[in-house]
């Protein structure tokens, strides 16, 4: 044998003797980042949970707070119903029922009938003001979340009747001539990717709690709209200023609706390809990619605390797509930043839903305010989706 396979020979001999110690090495660094995520998701609970029980038995009163942001309490809800999955703990269990019930008492003085009300604009009971399909979708996947954790069937139904409800005002009055959702009662009537993205989701969620294919043909409807949308023409909070929010409401009907695209369909390839100009636009301002956090940077900017969600998204389409699965690690690495912004000395940051919003008459006001602010509330919220999906995957969408 030459001197050459000799070594090549001792080469692999090493190998072999090391591979069992590698595998053990990265299982124990793997874990030790899995026990550094779940303390992190535990630390955003207490803070989540002690917000919730504030708002909803503050609520009780009957009194309408106009600053109440359900559509964002509904993230911490969802996040929540996957701690109890976890954890096995009643009290986040109990207070998602808690919050789903009061959306459900609001629901029932709500006009139009089904729809919910969002904590701020047309109030139980009022026929005058605004009232927005997408916010109301995002309490909608709250509720469905909730129900999909209960064993009590009656209690489970009443919460799945609750969102039909819903999805029924929308279908029969708010989807478009092309297929797009409409945002309920605003200045714009037309079909918009904000209100499609969100109700694209629920109604994929709500076939899964139904099996009625209605709420299937009606999500794919959906899709082929979102297919065909060109993010760069948006009309109404485009990219320039409003892309964080662009992607994560958008991109839901997306992530949801992955396990029911046919493998090899044109329309799953359409969907796959929308994907890819969501995570090019990652790869470019996501700090885990190497980008720098500092003055002008998206989490200096109040839509930027969407983007609190954005591993949720990563995560799960890394599941379902090979190719993503080069994201994981940019993720994980966003994750740590992101708890830099949300836990300081081991306790998070107290998350109070009256200041969810910013007062402010431009945007540039809007994000000057936001920059000086001490908290970002919004992030640590939209962070319970990624601790969520990274801890349990695949649990948001039980």
């Amino acid at each position: 044998m030459n001197k050459k396979a000799i070594i090549s020979v001792s080469f692999f001999l090493i190998v072999l003797i090391m591979l069992p110690y590698l595998i053990v090495f990265g299982q124990i660094v793997n874990q030790k980042n899995d026990d550094s995520f779940r303390n992190d998701f535990s630390l955003l609970c207490k803070s989540n949970i002690a917000m919730l029980k504030k708002k909803v038995r503050d609520g009780k009163t009957g009194k309408f707070d106009k600053l109440r942001f359900l559509y964002a309490e509904s993230y911490s809800v969802r996040g929540l119903n996957v701690a109890y999955d976890i954890t096995g703990k009643n009290e986040y269990l109990e207070i998602c029922k808690e919050w789903s019930d009061q959306q459900i008492k609001y629901q029932e003085k709500m006009q139009p009938e089904g729809a919910y009300y969002m904590g701020y604009a047309r109030s139980p009971g009022s026929d005058k003001g605004d009232w927005y399909t997408a916010d109301c979708s995002s309490v909608a996947l709250a509720i469905l979340a909730t129900a999909s954790r209960c064993e009590d069937i009656l209690v489970k139904q009443k919460y799945i009747n609750s969102v039909k409800s819903f999805a029924k005002l929308v279908l029969d009055n708010y989807v478009g001539s092309a297929g797009g959702i409409t945002d309920g009662i605003w200045d714009y009537d037309g079909e918009w990717w904000c209100s499609s993205g969100i109700f694209g989701s629920v109604l994929f969620q709500l076939y899964k709690a139904t099996g009625d294919k209605k709420y299937f043909e009606a999500g794919l409807v959906v899709i082929d709209w979102l297919n065909l949308m060109k993010m760069e023409k948006i009309k109404y909070f485009g990219m320039d200023e409003y892309a964080p929010a662009v992607i994560m409401y958008t991109y839901e009907a997306y992530t949801t609706a992955l396990p029911y695209l046919k493998v090899g369909s044109e329309r799953r390839q359409k969907a796959i390809s929308k994907i890819g100009e969501a995570v090019n636009w990652m790869l470019i301002n996501l700090y885990g990619n190497g980008n720098n956090t500092g003055k002008g940077s998206w989490y200096e900017r109040y839509w930027g605390q969407k983007m609190g969600g954005f591993p949720f998204h990563i995560y799960t389409w890394a599941r379902y797509i090979p190719e993503y699965q080069f994201l994981i690690p940019i993720a994980d690495k966003e994750m740590k930043y992101l708890k830099k912004l949300t836990i300081k000395d081991g306790e998070p940051f107290y998350i109070d839903a009256d200041h969810l919003s910013i007062d402010a008459k431009t945007i540039e006001e809007l994000n000057e305010k936001y920059s000086k602010a001490t908290s970002k509330p919004q992030i640590a919220i939209f962070l319970m989706m990624s601790y969520a999906e990274k801890l349990s995957p695949g649990a948001i969408y039980k």
